[in-house]
């Protein structure tokens, strides 16, 4: 028997005895890997863990990885055992500057900070995502829920200069709605549809909105008059203005399953297509509000079906037909990428714990 198999032998052995939570490994992991550019944190361990997004247990407190979000193309993956304990390790591929000055940045602080319409990379572009960023960047960028209230209370142009239609960067626009003082620097905000409470249709949760751009006062009055200082579309009349709030984007997230019991429903997807499969984005109806946060991780279940046994309804259990991971949260809802689709998904899944 080979060396490799007993340490597989090994560490099924822990992880079927230790608890119920342990963690699984894949029994035809491989012996080393090689990061290459286009990888992600995430499909590197799906390589060793049956449960690509508990990675974090399996590079805690591993010195050779300070901060694994920190893992270049060249840099070789292994698995092994410390202590009785699944763990990767790391061999540096080729150093460089970049990657040295990369390696004395502390790991973030928790997880990222809540996203406004409008945000600028803070981070090295040399080192691999934790997921793939360019499915989830015009909606960090480009994509907002807006709340009920805030919307209600929110600015809204009237008028362009020269009464014009539309508006773009460098136009003026006039507004009604704000408020003298404090705030200088809008986002302009286009509201889309409801997005509303599965449970009960009139309860509406938020409302879809897309960036449209920034702008500054210049005079505050009634209506204010701004002048549009970077537009992605042409700024159109009842237009809603909230306050501009530049947080940077982090775009390495740590993910983990939530400590309560979930128990929500897709609601939305954002790409507009009709059926749901792996790296697409879909609304939930579970935010701020319901202790969400940004990586954690879900389990997508479709109801079983119900079918006759001797003349009598017998409802089969049910399925879990996909995992996602919360990228973007609002007070009511979260943007959660679908990491992976066992089947296709629909609105009206169910969304709960991984476990």
């Amino acid at each position: 028997m080979s060396v490799r198999i007993l340490v597989f032998l090994l560490l099924t052995t822990l992880c079927n005895t230790v608890s119920a939570d342990a963690l699984s490994i894949k029994p035809d992991y491989p012996d080393k890997y090689v990061v290459v550019k286009g990888d992600t944190l995430w499909d590197i361990s799906a390589k060793f863990l049956n449960e690509p997004w508990r990675w974090p247990e399996i590079w805690q407190g591993n010195p050779q990885i300070n901060n694994p979000h920190l893992i270049y193309p060249g840099d070789v993956m292994r698995l092994i055992q410390v202590d009785g304990k699944p763990q990767l390790v790391v061999e540096r591929g080729n150093t460089s500057d970049v990657r040295a000055a990369a390696a004395s940045v502390p790991a973030p602080a928790g997880n990222v900070q809540k996203l406004s319409p409008v945000a600028h990379s803070s981070s090295l572009d040399t080192s691999i995502p934790t997921i793939p960023l360019e499915r989830i960047m015009p909606f960090l960028t480009h994509s907002y829920v807006i709340g009920e209230n805030e919307a209600e209370s929110a600015g809204y142009i009237i008028s362009s200069e020269d009464g014009r239609l539309i508006a773009g960067a460098g136009n003026n626009i006039y507004v009604r709605g704000l408020v003298a003082g404090g705030v200088n620097n809008y986002t302009i905000l286009r509201i889309g549809k409801p997005y509303l409470n599965p449970k009960k249709k009139s309860d509406i949760l938020g409302y879809e909105a897309t960036f449209v751009g920034d702008a500054k006062v210049r005079d505050f009055g009634d209506p204010a008059t701004l002048v549009i200082t970077e537009s992605n579309r042409e700024a159109l009349k009842g237009d809603r203005l909230v306050p501009r709030v530049d947080n940077p984007l982090e775009d390495h997230f740590t993910p983990h399953p939530p400590s309560f019991n979930v128990e929500g429903q897709i609601i939305s997807v954002l790409d507009g297509a009709s059926r749901i499969g792996q790296n697409q984005v879909i609304i939930i109806n579970l935010g701020d509000a319901d202790g969400m946060e940004v990586g954690h991780v879900v389990s997508i279940n479709q109801e079983g079906s119900t079918v006759y046994d001797a003349k009598k309804k017998v409802k089969l259990p049910d399925e879990r037909a996909g995992i996602a991971m919360v990228f973007r949260t609002f007070e009511r809802v979260s943007y959660a990428l679908v990491m992976t689709a066992y089947r296709d998904l629909k609105i009206g899944d169910m969304v709960g714990n991984t476990n």
